[in-house]
């Protein structure tokens, strides 16, 4: 039995695309596959791409050019949520930089039934290495979004502080209801929940915690 790896960017939609790959091997009746989203193994390599908007940052598009060397497939996730142009791109992109790999479009967090999983787990030969990444957390109150938004972005132009994930459920000024952070390197995403956790993950490289803090204080009202 081989091992499946998911790579990808923090918040392309590993997670999205292991449970839509559990669900497709459960209908096609298919042998169980350990699947990783992390803590790689020997074994198959598949990479995912959020595809809801177009690359602009340099550092992961080379995180995501040697991750599509070492890839037996490519997923497009979010795949109904992509305007004709961004799919364009992205396509343009694969083929120029791994034109051999086939490409797998997930859309409504589902695999086709006609999807031919045997024809992609070729093993590399090489073990994907784990983006290393520092993690700081938060306990806010309530924030503004906007004051926040500038203060991170003002992090990255000037303190050279390379951002790449951020989560949280938290209360802010702009809402009533509690608000999920999702933002990624190249997105910043909010959506509605349910409960406020009152925490915020930011991962990322160069990291100055105390600055941060800083910025979290700052945007507390």
């Amino acid at each position: 039995m081989t091992n499946l790896n998911l790579l990808g960017l923090p918040g392309s939609g590993k997670d999205i695309v292991k449970q839509a790959l559990n669900s497709y091997l459960d209908k096609q009746q298919f042998k169980k596959l350990p699947i990783f989203t992390h803590n790689y193994q020997q074994g198959v390599n598949w990479l995912v791409i959020d595809v809801r908007s177009k690359l602009n940052n340099t550092k992961a598009e080379v995180f995501l050019k040697e991750n599509a060397k070492i890839s037996s497939l490519v997923i497009f996730c979010f795949a109904e949520e992509s305007g004709l142009d961004v799919q364009v791109f992205w396509q343009k992109w694969v083929k120029e930089n791994s034109p051999k790999l086939h490409i797998l479009r997930l859309f409504h967090k589902s695999i086709k039934e006609d999807f031919i999983i045997e024809q992609h787990l070729k093993t590399s030969k090489t073990i994907a290495k784990q983006l290393q990444l520092q993690t700081v957390i938060f306990s806010p109150a309530t924030l503004n979004l906007e004051h926040l938004m500038a203060g991170l972005d003002a992090c990255k132009q000037n303190l050279q502080m390379d951002i790449w994930r951020i989560k949280g459920k938290i209360l802010t000024t702009e809402y009533s209801n509690p608000v999920a952070l999702e933002v990624t390197i190249n997105r910043w995403d909010t959506f509605g929940c349910e409960h406020a956790l009152g925490e915020i993950k930011i991962s990322g490289k160069n990291l100055n915690k105390k600055f941060l803090q800083e910025v979290i204080d700052a945007s507390q009202l």
